[in-house]
C-alpha cells in the first residue's frame, strides 16, 4: 500500500495547559490563523501561506462553555471576501494552547489548526486519522477504507543523511490492522549545493516550513506548507494534484505503552464528521457530539441539538462495541490505537479506527472509520476530547 502525495495533514502531539493566556492557533485551507484574547477572537484567512495580508478578517467575541467545553465564536465585524454576517456564531473545540477545531462559517468541512509558535527541537511520533477525505476525478477513493485511513507520522532528527520525516498509512486486512510497507517520506536534499534544499528542519521559522518537491512535470515543484509547534504539533498541507483533490488527516501523540478500556473510560466533546466521501461536499455534514465509555470498552455517540443547553439526541447516532487494542509492533499500528465495530441507531454497522493518549489532560481522540458495505461505504471522523 502506498500512501498519496495529495492530501492535507494535520497532527497533534503532546497538550499544553495555559488557560486564561493569549493564545494563537494556525493551520492551512488556504492559511487561517485565530488569536484567543480573553473575551474577544480574530481570525484571519490569506491567500497562501506565504501571503501577508489576509483576504479576510472575522472579529467577534468567543465564550467557553464550562459544561461541554465547547466554545463559541459570535461575529462582530468581517471585512473581506465571503465573510459571515454580524452576529453569526461558530463552534469549536480548543485543546488550549495545542490544538483548535472549528465548524466554520458557512461550510461542513472542520477547520484544524495547531498552537502556532517554535518549531520542534526533537524527535516526535503520532498516528493519524482522515479528517476529509481524498476525491479522485470527483470520486471517493475506496483505499481510503483499506489504506490511506489510518496511519504513523514519526520525524528523526540528524544530518543531511539521517533527518527524516516519515507519513506511512496503514489498513484493515483480514480484520487486522497492518502498517504500509513505505509512505511519503521527507529528507534533506542529498547535495548541499542543490538550490532546493528539499525538507529540513533548520529551515523551520516561526513555526512554519515550506518544503518544494518535484513534481511530475519536470520544472514544477510541489509545494509542502508544514505548520509546527515546540512541543511537536504539526500541520502540514499536501498540494493538490492535477485529478485529485486534497485531504486531511490528524494525529496524536503516541502512548508510551498499550492503553486499556479503563484509559478510554469518560465523556468526550466531539465534532462528527460524515458524507466528505460525496462529490458535492455541500451534503456532507459536521455536527457537535458526545462521545461516552464505559470501563470496559463499549461506547455510545450522540449528537448535541443545543450546544448552549449541552441537550443531546434522544438516539444513540451509533454505538462502537468489540474493542481491539494494538501493542508496539511492525504488523500493526503502534500504542494508543483502537478499533471498533461501529453500529446501531442511524449507523449501518461498518469498522472505526481510533487514536488516544491517555497521559494528555485532556485525552484528545480521533477516530476514521466507515459505515455500511462496499460499494454503499460511507467515511466518518470524529474529533475531540475528554471533558
Amino acid at each position: 500500500m502506498k500512501i498519496k502525495v495529495s492530501f492535507l495533514l494535520v497532527l497533534m502531539f503532546g497538550l499544553v495547559a495555559c488557560s486564561g493566556a493569549d493564545r494563537t492557533y494556525q493551520g492551512p485551507g488556504s492559511r487561517w490563523t485565530v488569536v484567543i484574547q480573553g473575551e474577544n477572537f480574530t481570525m484571519r484567512e490569506f491567500e497562501t501561506s506565504s501571503s501577508t495580508e489576509p483576504r479576510l478578517v472575522i472579529q467577534g467575541t468567543t465564550t467557553l462553555n464550562e459544561t461541554n467545553r465547547f466554545r463559541s465564536f459570535t461575529v462582530t465585524s468581517a471585512e473581506g471576501e465571503n465573510g459571515p454576517e454580524t452576529s453569526d456564531t461558530a463552534f469549536g473545540l480548543e485543546l488550549e494552547g495545542t490544538a483548535l477545531f472549528v465548524i466554520p462559517f458557512g461550510s461542513s468541512t472542520p477547520l484544524v489548526m495547531t498552537g502556532a509558535g517554535a518549531c520542534p527541537n526533537g524527535s516526535f511520533a503520532a498516528n493519524w486519522v482522515v479528517t476529509k477525505p481524498r476525491l479522485d476525478d470527483g470520486d471517493f477513493d475506496e483505499e481510503n477504507f483499506n489504506g490511506d485511513g489510518v496511519g504513523t507520522a514519526v520525524y528523526t532528527p540528524g544530518d543531511r543523511n539521517t533527518e527524516n520525516f516519515l507519513v506511512r498509512s496503514a489498513g484493515i486486512v483480514d480484520g487486522v490492522l497492518q502498517a504500509a510497507e513505505e509512505g511519503q517520506p521527507f529528507r534533506p536534499s542529498e547535495d548541499e549545493e542543490d538550490e532546493n534544499p528539499g525538507f529540513s528542519m533548520s529551515n523551520c521559522n516561526a513555526g512554519l516550513l515550506s518544503v518544494a518537491v518535484a513534481g511530475e512535470e519536470e520544472g514544477e515543484d510541489e509545494i509542502f506548507d508544514m505548520y509546527f509547534t515546540s512541543t511537536g504539533n504539526i500541520v502540514v498541507k499536501f498540494p493538490e494534484s492535477e485529478n485529485s483533490s486534497d485531504q486531511i488527516i490528524f494525529g496524536i501523540p503516541r502512548a508510551a505503552s498499550p492503553i486499556t478500556a479503563a484509559n478510554l473510560e469518560g465523556t468526550y466533546s466531539v465534532l462528527v464528521y460524515q458524507g466528505g466521501a460525496a462529490a458535492d461536499l455541500s451534503l456532507a455534514t459536521l455536527e457537535p457530539g458526545v462521545l461516552s465509555f464505559d470501563d470496559s470498552g463499549d461506547g455510545s455517540l450522540r449528537l448535541l441539538t443545543d450546544i448552549e443547553e449541552n441537550t443531546a439526541a434522544a438516539e444513540d447516532l451509533g454505538a462502537l462495541n468489540d474493542l481491539t487494542v494494538t501493542d508496539d509492533n511492525e504488523a500493526a499500528l503502534p500504542n494508543g490505537t483502537l478499533r471498533f465495530t461501529l453500529a446501531g441507531g442511524d449507523l449501518v454497522e461498518g469498522q472505526i479506527s481510533c487514536s488516544l493518549n491517555p497521559a494528555a489532560t485532556p485525552r484528545a481522540i480521533a477516530c476514521y472509520g466507515f459505515t455500511g458495505t462496499a460499494p454503499n461505504r460511507e467515511p466518518i471522523t470524529i474529533l475531540g476530547h475528554s471533558r
